[in-house]
């Protein structure tokens, strides 16, 4: 079986310069890059870059999927609009970060999901979340958690706006667990 990866980085602020442009071509000879974006997927190696050096140097948001189940979204935010502790608050695993990049920080939340299979002709005539169930550690309508699934500090709870549920996700930590 082959692996499949896929790197997509957004410029939003700013667009890119020629001359970042071919500094981002030395990473790779495929990859779609436009002033607003660097895109490429893998199926056979893996990216060449740095992906905190991209969000440092270039990028606004990054957007890393992989058929083996990890996903990786990193935003970069000036420094002068986020409080890089309070944000902090909302980070929970040793996957999930924010970071400092000079006038920026940068925030990554690392997740592993489980896409949903169907196992019988019968299973597929029933809705998905009637085979599944809940997603266990994820909010009900009305809850709130962080960024990452951790459960809310009381002044957090002020900040975090509700969302519902999502199938198959669980945010992890070092040690695998949610």
């Amino acid at each position: 079986m082959s692996e499949y990866q896929f790197y997509e980085f957004r410029a939003i602020d700013r667009a890119l310069t020629p001359a970042e442009q071919a500094e981002l071509r030395r990473y790779s000879s495929r990859a779609e890059i436009t002033s607003r974006s660097f895109v490429n997927e893998y199926s056979y190696g893996s990216f060449k870059g740095d992906e905190d050096e991209f969000m440092a140097r270039y990028f606004d948001a990054h957007l890393y999927v992989a058929n083996w189940g990890s996903r990786r979204l990193m935003f970069r935010l000036p420094r002068s609009a986020v409080d890089p502790e309070a944000l902090s608050a909302y980070m929970a695993g040793d996957h999930n970060r924010v970071t400092a990049a000079g006038d920026f920080v940068v925030v990554l939340t690392l997740t592993q999901c489980t896409v949903p299979t169907i196992m019988s002709s019968e299973d597929s005539t029933a809705p998905i979340p009637a085979r599944q169930g809940q997603c266990p550690g994820r909010p009900r309508r009305g809850e709130s958690e962080s960024l990452t699934g951790a459960s809310p500090t009381p002044t957090s709870r002020v900040m975090a706006t509700p969302r519902p549920a999502r199938r198959g996700c669980t945010a992890t930590s070092a040690s695998g667990t949610t």
